[in-house]
């Protein structure tokens, strides 16, 4: 029976990728927005969602990813390191290293609350993947003054290097 379920989901996540990926690059917030919620009424699983962004990254660069990640956020759905991380590295596969910075940014932001006992807006754990992805992002981009700062950063957190 869990086969079956797992084979569902992924015929469902399947037509949600054939979807997206017809439509036409730049589209439309709403297009998008429409056909994710049309496909998860209730909100897509946390592993749905990393392949969802994966797929969109490798397939329909920065602008289709955000769109997702968007629709995540205004919904309120889980995201994690593997959510940012695929955003962010499609920012560096771009250059767009400051739009890397303000996802890192965002993610530090959501982990401060950890930090004074207070509830987070979303728990996402900082790993040295997500450091890495954001290091990488300033790297290609030849913000090294930037990239060594989060290196040195990442230190003082603590992350294993």
């Amino acid at each position: 029976a869990e086969h079956t379920l797992s084979s569902v989901r992924d015929d469902r996540v399947e037509r949600l990728l054939r979807s997206l990926l017809c439509l036409k690059v730049p589209s439309q917030a709403e297009v998008v927005f429409a056909t994710l919620d049309q496909a998860f009424p209730q909100g897509p699983v946390p592993r749905t969602s990393t392949r969802i962004l994966s797929k969109l990254a490798n397939t329909r660069g920065l602008d289709m990813t955000l769109l997702a990640l968007s629709w995540h956020r205004m919904n309120k759905y889980e995201l994690d390191r593997y959510h940012y991380g695929v955003v962010i590295s499609a920012c560096a596969d771009t250059g767009a290293w400051s739009l890397a910075l303000r996802l890192f940014s965002d993610m530090l932001q959501s982990t401060i609350p950890l930090i004074f006992g207070m509830m987070p807006q979303s728990k996402v754990e900082l790993d040295t993947v997500t450091w890495s992805a954001a290091i990488n992002a300033h790297e290609k981009g030849s913000e090294w003054g930037k990239a060594a700062q989060l290196l040195s950063a990442m230190a003082q957190c603590n992350v294993d290097l």
